[in-house]
C-alpha cells in the first residue's frame, strides 16, 4: 500500500467533527478534522453561526460525530452566544448548562491580549476543540513587529493542534482594500491546513475551499438561521 492510500484510510477511520451543515462536512471530507488547523474567513455571520454549532457537536459523543471533549473559545469579535448555543444543545438533547459549563471562554480587545492569550495562556488546558473567531482583528499590517506575533501564534496553535489531537479553527475579515484575501496575508494562507472563503448572497451561501484538497465549491440555499442575541452580558474571564 502506497504512502496515499494509508493516509487515506487512516482519514477514514478517524472520527471527525460535524459542523452540522451537510454542504460544510462534505466539502471538508466528512467534517473537521483533528490535528488540522483550518481557517474560515468571509461573511461573519455565517462563520459566527458554524463556531457557535461547533461547541456544541464538539461536545457530543464519537458515534454521533462528536469529540466528547471541552472547548475552548478565544471571542476576538464579540460572537459568542450563551442563547444560541442553549438552544442547539436542547436539539441535540443535551443539558444547556452543562455544555456551557464545558466552553471556556476568554476575550481580546488588542492584539497584545490577542498574543498573550495564545502564547501564554492557553498552557495546561486540555480541550480538542480549538475555536478563535476574529484572529486578526487588531492585527496591523503596518507594524512590522505584529507579523512576528502571528507566525508565533500561528506555530502556537499547530502544535495545539498536534500535541491535543485537536481541530483548531480560527476565523478572520478580509485583508485591507480585499474583497478575497484573509487578512494576515501569505503567513495565514501558509500555516493554515485548510482554507475555507465564505461568501453570503441574497438567496445563497457559497463555501470555497481554497486549500485542503483539490479545489471545490458548495452551495447552501439559505434556510431560516436562529436568531443571534446581541448585547448580552456575561462572564468574561481568562481561560
Amino acid at each position: 500500500m502506497n504512502s496515499a492510500s494509508h493516509e487515506y484510510n487512516r482519514q477514514k477511520n478517524i472520527t471527525k467533527l460535524t459542523s452540522e451543515n451537510a454542504e460544510l462536512d462534505d466539502l471538508l471530507d466528512g467534517g473537521f478534522m483533528p490535528r488540522t488547523l483550518y481557517l474560515l474567513y468571509g461573511q461573519r455571520s455565517v462563520i459566527r453561526q458554524i463556531f457557535l454549532t461547533l461547541s456544541v457537536t464538539a461536545q457530543l459523543p464519537r458515534s454521533l460525530n462528536g469529540l466528547n471533549s471541552k472547548v475552548i473559545y478565544v471571542d476576538g469579535d464579540v460572537s459568542f452566544d450563551p442563547y444560541f448555543i442553549s438552544q442547539k444543545s436542547v436539539t441535540k438533547k443535551l443539558n444547556p448548562r452543562h455544555v456551557l459549563s464545558r466552553i471556556l471562554i476568554s476575550r481580546f480587545f488588542t492584539w497584545e491580549q490577542t498574543v498573550d492569550i495564545v502564547i501564554n495562556k492557553m498552557k495546561g488546558l486540555e480541550a480538542r476543540l480549538l475555536l478563535i473567531s476574529g484572529l486578526t482583528g487588531m492585527f496591523d499590517p503596518k507594524t512590522q513587529s505584529c507579523f512576528g506575533d502571528l507566525l508565533k501564534i500561528l506555530g502556537k496553535l499547530k502544535k495545539f493542534a498536534l500535541e491535543k489531537n485537536a481541530v483548531v479553527v480560527v476565523s478572520t475579515g478580509y485583508a485591507q482594500n480585499s474583497r478575497f484575501k484573509p487578512a494576515g496575508g501569505k503567513i495565514m494562507s501558509h500555516f493554515a491546513d485548510v482554507i475555507v472563503h465564505v461568501l453570503d448572497y441574497q438567496n445563497r451561501i457559497d463555501f470555497y475551499k481554497l486549500k485542503g484538497g483539490r479545489f471545490q465549491k458548495n452551495i447552501m440555499w439559505k434556510s431560516t438561521p436562529i436568531p443571534l442575541q446581541r448585547n448580552l452580558n456575561f462572564w468574561l474571564g481568562e481561560p
